[in-house]
């Protein structure tokens, strides 16, 4: 309704992403990407080539690994947002702080800072 448009990259193959996104897919449309060997910056550029974004700071990327966040944030005008997610990387809590990447420990605080 806003003109956002939404997307997934995963390091899933495609297929595997939509079938576990279910009913979901249908808010993603065709942007549903695999970073499998290429990584999440480079499926990010993917994206915005592929939407016609030239202005990277319009994109709000969020992961919970540190090794995704960290290329994204250091090499583009993204707008970063660590996400506690699966809780697998309890580091990335300490990496976004240190690294001035906001931070987010629940789903209404990923809003807050997702909604200004």
């Amino acid at each position: 309704d806003r003109g956002v448009i939404r997307c997934v990259i995963s390091r899933n193959p495609v297929g595997v992403v939509k079938e576990k996104l279910g009913p979901v897919k249908r808010f993603f449309g065709s942007h549903i990407y695999s970073s499998g060997g290429e990584g999440k910056l480079k499926s990010l550029q993917t994206f915005a080539r592929d939407c016609g974004i030239n202005d990277l700071s319009k994109i709000a990327f969020i992961d919970d690994k540190p090794d995704n966040l960290l290329p994204v944030a250091r090499e583009t005008d993204v707008y970063v947002i660590g996400f506690q997610g699966s809780g697998k990387y309890p580091q990335t809590r300490d990496i976004c702080h240190k690294e001035g990447i906001p931070f987010a420990d629940t789903v209404e605080a990923l809003e807050k800072l997702l909604m200004g």
